[in-house]
């Protein structure tokens, strides 16, 4: 019987989501295997963030599977009934951070633990002294361990980012899903987010799924890129495969789009590859 480790970190077979009608996802099929980092990519309203939802399961198919390390998490347009164990497996740092802002740095980032706690510790935001040092620990490893006591509300958004990934550290996600985390950032809070990323997934093992904006970030941070259109994915290989020409005809004008807020980054960092110039489309 294979083991968890050999067993893919998510596998989505024929998925589709409608709503109304718009056709949200439309028979996307992928697999990632544990131990990768891969960006989705796509201009607005593309798919990516209804697609990183229906991993977890916060949001229901019409049709498909998604199974995360082996356990269904929905099938057929019914979340299983193994889910909320399931999903503590899994991480998901939202764009908008999901911070409790007047609660303390520290408290937001133990939540984490709660799925392993007992419900009455759950219910009262109860926590152990292994979980405060855990999430001392956690803190310290994203760089802002100083931010611990204030309210969360007092951090900027790559600090408040940043404890999100602590949380992640902390709950011992084998899965990391991250909806867009540096589109609200300035550039060297967005490229500090992603190197802890690429930190987790090297130093941690933790699979990481990354949707992004900015196809420069995907080029260089992440081996693999799928690209989404419509809906539909259009191409899954290799990030340095991501050329000009080959943007323009997955996306034609709007594959300005997914450049326009990473030049600035890129002029930063002197490891970063030269700006990639998209060609008008005629």
């Amino acid at each position: 019987m294979p083991t968890s480790d050999r067993l893919p970190a998510v596998e989505i077979r024929s998925l589709d989501k409608r709503f109304g009608q718009r056709e949200a996802l439309s028979g996307v099929s992928l697999r990632l295997d544990a131990g990768e980092m891969v960006a989705l990519i796509g201009a607005s309203g593309s798919g990516k963030s209804t697609l990183l939802r229906h991993i977890p399961g916060f949001v229901t198919g019409d049709a498909g599977e998604v199974a995360v390390f082996g356990a269904t998490m929905q099938s057929a347009g019914r979340i299983a009934s193994t889910i909320r164990r399931d999903r503590a497996q899994v991480g998901f740092v939202f764009q908008q951070f999901n911070l409790v802002g007047r609660l303390p740095v520290i408290t937001n980032v133990m939540v984490g633990r709660l799925h392993a706690s007992p419900w009455w510790r759950r219910l009262m935001l109860r926590f152990s002294r292994e979980d405060r040092q855990a999430a001392l620990r956690a803190l310290a490893d994203v760089g802002i361990e100083e931010t611990a006591w204030q309210r969360a509300s007092t951090l900027s958004g790559g600090q408040q980012q940043r404890a999100a990934l602590a949380r992640c550290l902390v709950q011992q996600a084998r899965l990391v899903l991250a909806d867009e985390p540096i589109a609200s950032l300035d550039p060297e809070s967005s490229r500090r987010v992603m190197e802890l990323l690429a930190t987790m997934n090297r130093e941690h093992g933790c699979t990481v799924l990354v949707s992004l904006h900015q196809v420069d970030f995907a080029i260089r941070y992440c081996p693999r890129t799928i690209a989404l259109n419509g809906g539909r994915i259009v191409y899954d290989g290799p990030s340095a495969a991501l050329t000009p020409a080959l943007l323009g005809e997955l996306y034609g004008s709007a594959a300005h789009e997914l450049f326009e807020h990473a030049r600035p980054a890129q002029a930063q960092a002197t490891s970063a590859p030269p700006p990639i110039a998209i060609p008008s489309p005629t």
